[in-house]
């Protein structure tokens, strides 16, 4: 194994997107206990307050933690690479959740 690998954005969307059904359940599942009661109350904590503020969660995979900033009163757009983990997102709650085009000026364009 080469711990020196560099990927480009295809392959780690086409690696996020063969995954994402198993990650999906492993955190909807509440499996995850780690994100469920420790990283998340301990990162909208050190957020606090949220509420009204406008969030933009790059990288946000299935939407966890965008719906945890919602739940708190924030204005929450999501974003990530992968288009099965955005569809997740959409599917499971109504906040705003965008696929990132892959390129280098993503969040220049996003801004």
């Amino acid at each position: 194994m080469n711990h020196n690998q560099n990927f480009s954005n295809h392959e780690a969307q086409a690696a996020w997107n063969r995954g994402a059904d198993a990650w999906n359940h492993f955190v909807e599942s509440k499996a995850d206990y780690y994100r469920i009661e420790v990283h998340a109350p301990a990162l909208l904590a050190a957020c606090e307050p949220v509420e009204n503020l406008k969030v933009l969660d790059l990288g946000c995979g299935q939407g966890f933690f965008c719906r945890t900033l919602a739940k708190s009163g924030a204005i929450v757009v999501g974003v990530d690479i992968a288009e099965k983990q955005i569809e997740w997102a959409s599917s499971v709650f109504r906040a705003g959740y965008y696929l990132a085009p892959m390129g280098t000026s993503t969040l220049s364009r996003l801004i």
